[in-house]
């Protein structure tokens, strides 16, 4: 918008400039929000004498963009001391920032030294901070911690605070290794990678390559090169397009990436999708072999919530994960349960029938319930509200349920379940839509509930918001077993 509005805003049409226009103040709004924010999360981490650098999110957006309402950002990444991790978590819970797992002091420390990264989740779920103590997992031949880039790292200014931050040579090994980590699944990854490179031109390619090269990354770092040149003509000096075209490996990366851009693949990729993508992205046999142990023998707090062991007996998990893995994988060949299920919890009765209420849902509307589960949220809107819906279920057995309990109800005139995935269901039709997902998943809908659903419809939401987008109403009521329910409304075009 403000490129378009410069220059030739009598080129665009009216109702979309206005469009671009809205959602242009709102990143901006949402930006400095985070950017406050991480001010004053750099100031207590100070005077508690732990050192931050804080990467991505708003530094991103001033060093390559040199404008925070250019680039928008979800959450807030800070690299801390591993000596420091523990400290850090106390403050952030001080804050009222809840992490992504409850774990113990040990499980945090252990837990760290496996994802070397943390989330923590604000109770209204808009604040999400990313703790890191390294930049690469401990599968790389060495880790990019804070005391490794400590001499290299420089000033910037935010606002009236001074910050440290990486050189342009350390960013880009860094963007590239975050990049390929997460298969490059959103443009605005490879265009981070053009940005710098027309940005903070020239550059040290030859300390560059080095340090890709001593820490494991430079096929990462290759084929971000190459993504950039392919999908956005960002130039590359003949020394970087030389160091692409030597390593044939990673053709086959960016063509898989560039599938996911161009082709826009609904849906995740899949946890083997992943292995293989982050497999091959590995140069070096030795640090792909190491990759492999730690997934499958490595275990994570899926494993220690299934029942505590003593201390003492923690490595066991290590064989829990293993067999966990084995049944998980044999259900799925046995096409048993589809890849994409989560873990599945009901949204109390009480809390759905107030999401309906939010939506002030109405005999006209026909209600989408995105991973429908059971099919409690669209019986009762039947029941009550006399209001129609369609269901999206993947899980055949929850399917299955869901219209059973859809007969028992009597509603099964007004309600329609179908095994398709949410994120491939045409909502067009929609006039409101029902949430009930992870952080994670709601961000992945985000694209499409702002490109598909017409303006009015409401879309109501259990726990997760939508980042930067500003709920028409917020409220949290009272939940089963003493716990708090955070809903979320929303109103398209408002």
């Amino acid at each position: 918008f403000k490129h378009l509005d410069a220059t030739s805003p009598e080129a665009v049409p009216p109702p979309v400039l206005a469009e671009l226009k809205r959602l242009f103040h709102g990143i901006a709004r949402r930006n400095l929000h985070l950017a406050a924010e991480l001010l004053k999360l750099h100031s207590t981490f100070s005077s508690h004498g732990i050192p931050v650098v804080p990467f991505k999110g708003p530094i991103t957006a001033l060093a390559l963009y040199g404008d925070l309402s250019l680039r928008r950002f979800a959450d807030l990444d800070l690299l801390i001391r591993k000596a420091d991790i523990l400290k850090a978590r106390k403050i952030l819970m001080d804050r009222g920032l809840l992490p992504q797992f409850e774990l113990t002091e040990k499980e945090e420390l252990i837990y760290f030294d496996f994802r070397s990264e943390h989330a923590f989740v604000s109770t209204d779920k808009q604040l999400v901070i990313d703790l890191h103590c390294a930049l690469t997992p401990r599968y790389f031949s060495r880790t990019l911690d804070l005391d490794r880039y400590w001499d290299r790292l420089r000033p910037m200014r935010l606002g009236d605070t001074e910050v440290l931050t990486f050189s342009p040579e350390d960013l880009l090994l860094i963007l590239c290794i975050h990049g390929a980590k997460d298969m490059w699944e959103r443009l605005i990854l490879v265009a981070d990678i053009a940005e710098l490179l027309r940005a903070h031109a020239p550059l040290d390619w030859t300390a560059i390559f080095q340090e890709a090269e001593a820490v494991g990354g430079s096929r990462m770092l290759r084929h971000g090169l190459l993504l950039a040149h392919n999908l956005l003509e960002a130039h590359l000096p003949d020394e970087a397009e030389s160091a692409v075209q030597a390593d044939p490996g990673v053709n086959w990366l960016a063509a898989q990436a560039t599938k996911r851009l161009v082709q826009a693949e609904d849906g995740p990729p899949s946890h083997l999708q992943r292995l293989r993508f982050a497999y091959r992205s590995i140069a070096r046999p030795y640090d792909g072999f190491r990759y492999v142990a730690e997934q499958v023998f490595t275990s994570t707090p899926l494993e220690w919530r299934l029942f505590r062991l003593p201390e003492s007996f923690h490595f066991l998990y290590g064989f829990v994960r293993v067999f966990r893995l084995a049944g998980k994988y044999l259900r799925i060949l046995a096409g048993r349960l589809p890849i994409e299920v989560s873990g599945f919890e009901p949204t109390p009765e009480d809390v759905a029938v107030r999401m309906l209420e939010l939506a002030n849902v109405t005999p006209t509307d026909v209600i989408y319930d995105l991973g429908a589960g059971d099919g409690r949220v669209l019986i009762l809107a039947a029941q009550r509200f006399g209001a129609r819906g369609f269901g999206f279920e993947i899980d055949p057995q929850r399917l299955q349920q869901a219209r059973s309990n859809a007969k028992k109800a009597g509603v099964q005139s007004l309600v329609q379940f179908k095994k398709e995935s949410m994120l491939k269901a045409d909502l067009t039709n929609a006039t409101v839509v029902t949430l009930y997902l992870p952080w994670a998943a709601t961000l992945r809908l985000r694209p499409r509930l702002q490109r598909e659903l017409k303006p009015g419809t409401r879309i109501v939401s259990h726990e997760s918001g939508l980042a930067d987008w500003v709920p028409e109403r917020m409220e949290t009521i009272d939940a089963p077993q003493g716990k708090k329910a955070t809903l979320y409304l929303w109103r398209v075009g408002a």
